[in-house]
């Protein structure tokens, strides 16, 4: 009786100064209430702490809670890819269907590109953001980032061949998903995602959507901060359209969530894709594997015009270690870094911030 409630001292002692810590590391890198700000908020095995800080909106001084829906940008590709395994699953796709079966448009280049190397992005498929028309004033679509492939009859290397991170590739996901299940995107999403899961308000942006309670996005300038919420390819759902508070993201990312079950963590690892130093890329997530194979972590990040985040999973432990922001400086770089190291959960063997090297994979400049 006295070990265990030793035991339950030791680790209530533990959890509060952990939370402390986390604290301290908010205070110090984002100190002003009036800024646009955040939330670091971490799980282990089902208890949450929630650090919120700064505002959500600054005309309105709302202040951000745990409640408040941040731009996931490309955090979002696990949803993606959740879309797309479930219609694996059921049997009406697979791993190995070549992507011009259901997307017969695109040019014949892609002719051996599969829905398996655009989920590790190893298809060599162009990159969207180099051939958007000089001037475009309108916010492009899924189905806009697939016409303005069609006319080039060229990839980047033969497919399977290597990794280059691609928004293209969950763009085009986005449409197969639509295209396969006869459903839009974003319905698709919320039918078999979001409600099986109790998420019951993150959604998919779209341009006629109403997101209660979120933040609004913000970009550093020498006098303050400036608005800057959307751009032209904040509309696009597949490589980065979900909007979620960390109170959901909790339920999502965790060992209770039931999409994530033993047969989804199997793809995971047997599709997984090899990047460097024990990082892999599967499913959406870049995933570190231990010594004895496996999984010991799976972490992305998230760059949109005014929004940046971080979020890392254990499952063996069943710890979850995030950070949304409103705001597109860099403070998050040495922030989350802090902040893991609080939980010793950095998935790196080096020092350089995760936000950062994960920045150059996105930009393929990690080699």
């Amino acid at each position: 009786m006295r070990y265990g409630l030793f035991l339950l001292s030791f680790f209530v002692g533990m959890y509060n100064s952990s939370a402390q810590q986390l604290q301290s590391v908010i205070a110090a890198h984002y100190p002003k209430a009036d800024e646009p700000g955040g939330i670091a908020f971490t799980a282990f095995r089902g208890q949450a702490e929630f650090s919120p800080f700064g505002r959500a909106e600054l005309n309105k001084k709302t202040v951000i809670g745990a409640e408040t829906a941040f731009r996931m940008a490309s955090v979002s590709k696990q949803f993606t890819a959740m879309a797309t395994y479930l219609l694996i699953k059921k049997g009406a796709l697979h791993f190995d269907t070549p992507i011009r079966k259901i997307l017969p448009e695109l040019p014949e280049a892609t002719a051996s590109i599969t829905i398996d190397q655009l989920l590790q992005h190893t298809s060599g498929i162009w990159d969207y953001e180099a051939v958007i028309p000089e001037g475009l004033q309108h916010q492009l679509s899924d189905t806009d980032v697939l016409q303005l492939l069609v006319p080039i009859d060229s990839v980047y290397f033969p497919a399977g061949s290597t990794f280059r991170y691609s928004n293209t590739g969950y763009c085009l996901l986005a449409v197969i998903v639509e295209r396969v299940s006869k459903t839009d995107y974003a319905t698709f999403v919320s039918t078999h995602i979001f409600e099986p899961t109790g998420l019951k308000q993150a959604q998919i942006y779209t341009s006629e959507c109403i997101i209660p309670n979120r933040a609004y996005g913000y970009h550093p300038t020498a006098t303050g901060f400036l608005f800057a919420d959307q751009s032209n390819t904040s509309a696009t759902k597949g490589d980065g359209g979900v909007y979620i508070s960390a109170q959901e993201y909790t339920r999502w990312m965790n060992s209770n969530n039931p999409l994530w079950d033993k047969a989804f963590w199997e793809t995971v690892i047997r599709h997984k894709v090899p990047l460097r130093d024990g990082i892999y890329y599967s499913m959406g997530l870049f995933v570190k594997m231990d010594k004895k194979d496996k999984i010991q972590a799976v972490f992305h990040s998230g760059e949109s015009t005014g929004f940046h985040n971080a979020v890392l999973f254990q499952p063996q432990e069943q710890r979850t270690v995030c950070l949304f922001t409103n705001r597109d400086d860099l403070i998050i770089n040495e922030a989350y870094d802090e902040i893991l190291k609080i939980y010793q959960a950095k998935p790196l063997n080096t020092e350089e911030p995760l936000f950062q090297w994960l920045s150059k994979v996105y930009a393929n400049e990690w080699r």
